[in-house]
């Protein structure tokens, strides 16, 4: 019943890749010749989660398969633009798994911007929904896509502003160590900006890297 879900989501995950490099934060955003406004991509994965929860659980899955779930790790990031600024993030959360193919997470972190035109630090908070596309002996491959705030000691971008969006998408590995904890690694683009809201000048930025976590059973 949900596999009409698959070809969606690798829809938002191919549609953000530019070469080797994740550059588009909104999933259809690379569809140019519609001229859609970067709120409509936003819409896309939360619509597409609120589907999901309408399908029911397999009747082949496990248990173990859901329920809440603690998880914490550190993103490392670096913007493909000529500053080459860097973005580090320990983040923590709380979630559920929804369906053995669906979970959700809320999310805290620190992050350090360190950018050679201004650095700075910050914290901020998002909602994370994650599809697990592909499972094969307890490990899964998934999408995820987040959403959430950022508030830095100074204006990020130089010339942005210290309140900014966070979105951000990732392709990743989720491998059982036991049957309480998973280790947690992807491939992750992260965005800042302040969306023209926050402020009258939206500088944006932009970069590419990985994260490296640990997921445990509460």
């Amino acid at each position: 019943m949900r596999h009409w879900l698959i070809p969606v989501l690798l829809f938002c995950t191919v549609s953000s890749l530019t070469a080797v490099e994740w550059r588009r934060h909104s999933p259809i955003d690379v569809v140019g010749t519609l001229d859609l406004p970067w709120q409509v991509g936003i819409l896309i994965p939360p619509t597409v989660f609120w589907l999901s929860l309408h399908f029911p659980q397999s009747p082949t899955a496990d248990d173990r398969d859901v329920g809440g779930f603690y998880s914490t790790r550190l993103t490392v990031c670096q913007s493909y633009y000529a500053d080459r600024a860097m973005v580090y993030m320990p983040v923590f959360s709380i979630g559920d798994r929804w369906r053995s193919w669906l979970s959700s997470a809320l999310e805290a972190y620190l992050v350090e911007l360190d950018d050679p035109r201004g650095s700075t630090w910050g914290a901020g908070g998002d909602v994370i929904m994650r599809w697990h596309l592909l499972q094969r002996f307890g490990a899964s491959l998934y999408y995820e896509w987040e959403l959430g705030f950022i508030v830095t000691e100074d204006v990020f971008p130089p010339g942005g502003t210290r309140l900014n969006f966070a979105p951000s998408h990732a392709l990743g590995l989720r491998i059982p160590l036991n049957d309480d904890v998973h280790l947690l690694m992807a491939y992750q683009h992260v965005h800042i900006s302040n969306g023209d809201i926050f402020g009258d000048r939206n500088p944006g930025f932009d970069s590419n890297g990985a994260y490296l976590g640990v997921q445990v059973r509460r």
